[in-house]
């Protein structure tokens, strides 16, 4: 293998980073050039180049509907003992997916470099980004964790603060919540009489958006506004990063992130 890899100029895929990953994992020497993108080729984000607007990235999937590929990869799939457990796929089913996995990887590059042959240097730069990105996901964050509970304390403080006063509007009960709708509307629409500035397209109920309460203009609706950004920062940057801090001593912790530039359809991430 690694005489293959010494011998190679290009690194050619799909979805790119990762393999680089592995081949370094399994203690193989790769070109400098593959790790920081200037030498590869990843079908994966030449589609992207080549139209941003498809319903899938999907080797398989591309391959199928841009070169008349035929599905190949049922039957290892049905072969997994769990989703993605590739190492309960027998070795002979295994080996024959990876080969035409590489395969159509390549052809894929071949057709979609064809219609980019003008755009060389933006592939190249493209590459560049995607992997530069990929290796700032790999270092890391490093994370001061008596500044991070401080401001977890804060956030907490600060949502229960605006609760609080939510919970004196109009009377409520001890039971009120202000991230349960239901309670809301009752809060804004029966308790205080506000006229819906719109109603929800899936229930039909008075709408609680964030754009619908804006639109209300009402010290109470303008509370519900902040109670929400302080409670999502709380949930989502308190709680939600608590449990995947890993003690790094000396009072740090580290995050491992990742961008998923496939999640918005704009790639805007």
């Amino acid at each position: 293998m690694q005489s293959t890899l010494d011998q190679a100029t290009w690194l050619v895929g799909h979805s790119l980073p990762g393999d680089v990953d592995q081949l370094v994992r399994n203690g193989l020497t790769v070109d400098s050039t593959w790790i920081t993108g200037e030498r590869c080729l990843d079908s994966l984000l030449l589609a992207r180049m080549a139209d941003e607007n498809r319903l899938s990235y999907k080797l398989e999937d591309l391959a199928c509907t841009l070169l008349g590929a035929s599905p190949w990869k049922s039957d290892s799939n049905e072969a997994m003992s769990s989703p993605g457990n590739m190492l309960s796929v027998p070795p002979s089913v295994r080996k024959e997916r990876c080969r035409l996995d590489a395969w159509w990887a390549r052809k894929l590059v071949e057709h979609l470099t064809t219609g980019l042959r003008k755009n060389a240097s933006l592939i190249r730069f493209t590459h560049m980004v995607a992997w530069t990105i990929h290796r700032l996901c790999l270092a890391g964050a490093v994370v001061d964790l008596n500044e991070f509970g401080r401001m977890s304390e804060g956030v907490l403080l600060r949502a229960a603060a605006v609760e609080s006063r939510l919970r004196g509007e109009g009377n409520t009960d001890e039971n009120f919540s202000p991230s349960n709708d239901h309670h809301v509307r009752a809060l804004l629409y029966d308790q205080l009489g506000l006229e819906p500035p719109s109603r929800s397209k899936k229930s039909g109920l008075p709408s609680v958006t964030k754009a619908a309460l804006a639109a209300l203009d009402h010290p109470t609706a303008r509370l519900l506004i902040e109670f929400s950004r302080w409670d999502k920062l709380r949930s989502t940057y308190g709680e939600g990063l608590r449990d995947l801090l890993v003690p790094a001593g000396e009072g740090r912790g580290w995050l491992g992130w990742h961008i998923n530039p496939l999640g918005t359809r704009t790639g805007r991430r």
